[in-house]
């Protein structure tokens, strides 16, 4: 009896991990903005421009933002600001999952694959996360003034920014310019509003044991039904 129960528990431990991973792929799945985290400062560069400021210099508040899926508070993202140009936020927000390069290009995944999992917990490295994920979202690429920019920030005789967030978020884009062939780290989910800015949150890909622990509860779960179905058929005999 012990046995049984042990494998009854684990089928259905399992069960719900894979219920949980299946949830995902509800496309069009909505979800609420329930938190924001805050920097708390603001980037004043009077002779930088920013897409973001209303201003003909940049300043710059840099807000996360924590996405809950109205159906399952259990399922949440860390987000990011994806539409520099608004800066309008909605209550709910219609999820689309598995976002291709379409909506997410190469240069923002190698970003995120190069440089995201530092800024967990770091508001520092979210700040100019954010400011590299602008720059490769809507701009040239470049924090320094360029013809075509429009974002770029101060710099000293020596050509080094002013700002150690600017200089950090330089390196973000330096690493992720680097980083040319893609290893898929994440699943990319971006988070839409009508009038209002689009997010954006990414999730690690499962690893393969992961999957492989999923599909031997499937397994077992089945395994165990065939048992009962069994005894069963012995007693009604």
């Amino acid at each position: 009896m012990k046995i049984k129960h042990a494998l009854n528990t684990a089928a259905l431990a399992l069960t719900l991990a894979f219920a949980g991973t299946a949830h995902a792929t509800q496309q069009g799945d909505q979800y609420t903005t329930t938190k924001s985290y805050s920097t708390n400062e603001l980037l004043v560069d009077l002779d930088g421009n920013s897409i973001k400021s209303p201003a003909p210099f940049a300043v710059i508040g840099v807000a996360t933002y924590e996405m809950v899926n109205n159906a399952d508070a259990r399922q949440t993202f860390l987000a990011y600001c994806f539409q520099p140009e608004i800066d309008k936020t909605a209550s709910t927000y219609t999820a689309t999952y598995w976002a291709g390069t379409s909506l997410v290009s190469d240069k923002v995944r190698a970003l995120y694959e190069t440089s995201y999992a530092s800024t967990i917990g770091n508001v520092e490295r979210q700040f100019s996360f954010q400011l590299a994920l602008w720059e490769l979202k809507a701009d040239d690429g470049s924090l320094a003034k360029t013809d075509t920019g429009l974002q770029y920030f101060s710099v000293t005789s020596t050509g080094a920014f002013t700002d150690a967030r600017v200089t950090l978020a330089d390196e973000m884009l330096t690493k992720a310019a680097d980083h040319k062939t893609l290893d898929g780290t994440y699943l990319y989910t971006v988070f839409t509003a009508k009038d209002s800015q689009t997010l954006i949150g990414a999730a690690p890909v499962p690893e393969a044991d992961t999957w492989a622990m999923l599909a031997a509860g499937l397994g077992l779960v089945g395994f165990v039904g065939r048992r009962k179905s069994k005894k069963s058929e012995k007693f009604a005999a």
